[in-house]
């Protein structure tokens, strides 16, 4: 976090967090993460009464400051919060698009505290009459030197939507996808010669609203479709968008098709 530039409060005031000259750290200090607690912003004024005058409050938020990055191949993109800014814009572009021949209906939901505990996607979907559910997410990718992609992430950009067979943190959160909705996304890949990357991803501490949705409302009928992004929850993360327009499309497919949808177990 040191060194970062940041903006506070919703008036997004530019501020960095600070670090202590590294010419005055011993050698202990150089080697350790600061944590968060001994961690301060910067904003530039030497008084709490200029602070204050800001309209700088207790408890107003501080995000990173990150811009969006076309990288050298420009089908690339890098900002902070793609994870899950990318699933937002999915939906937001289905439902300017779409037309009026929709068999059913559709709701786009957009959830809050999925990354501490998925506290927000049950009560947004408590008592809507849902037949099945898409929980749209990004996916940690390979791809780097610092892992054995095959072995412990074998998910790449730019190689298609990532299908996880299952997520969640053990005990408490978890699901399986459901055969049906399984069976739904893959002919409709199928149908559009998109290629799908599936796996699974337990006791890695990957989780997504699709475990608190299938337990929703008795339980409904759920699968996880995501993007693939390198550098989880950090200001650089990276997608292919090639990949999200392909989440895009199947998701359009699979709503024009809605009437012959078959959700049977087997």
């Amino acid at each position: 976090m040191l060194g970062r530039k940041v903006l506070v409060s919703t008036k997004r005031i530019p501020g960095i967090i600070g670090t202590k000259p590294g010419h005055l750290q011993t050698p202990e200090e150089a080697r350790t993460i600061q944590p968060i607690q001994k961690c301060y912003v910067d904003i530039g004024l030497d008084s709490k009464e200029e602070v204050e005058a800001t309209g700088i409050r207790i408890g107003d938020p501080v995000i990173f400051k990150s811009d969006f990055n076309e990288m050298a191949n420009p089908d690339m993109v890098s900002t902070r919060a793609i994870d899950d800014r990318i699933g937002c814009a999915i939906i937001i572009e289905m439902f300017k698009n779409l037309d009026n021949d929709f068999g059913g209906c559709l709701y786009g939901i957009f959830t809050v505290r999925e990354e501490v505990g998925l506290f927000g996607a049950r009560p947004a979907i408590t008592g809507l009459d849902i037949d099945y559910v898409i929980a749209l997410d990004t996916i940690p990718a390979g791809g780097t030197p610092d892992l054995d992609s095959v072995r412990q992430l074998p998910i790449y950009l730019g190689k298609g939507p990532g299908l996880p067979i299952t997520d969640g943190v053990m005990p408490s959160m978890f699901q399986y996808i459901h055969p049906g909705v399984r069976r739904i996304i893959e002919n409709m890949a199928d149908a559009n010669n998109i290629h799908l990357q599936i796996l699974t991803l337990l006791g890695q501490g990957y989780a997504t609203d699709a475990s608190a949705f299938s337990y929703a409302n008795s339980g409904i009928p759920t699968a996880t479709l995501t993007v693939p992004r390198r550098y989880s929850h950090s200001p650089v993360e990276l997608v292919n968008i090639k990949d999200a327009v392909d989440v895009y499309t199947i998701l359009v497919a699979m709503t024009k098709d809605n009437e012959n949808a078959d959700l049977s177990f087997i």
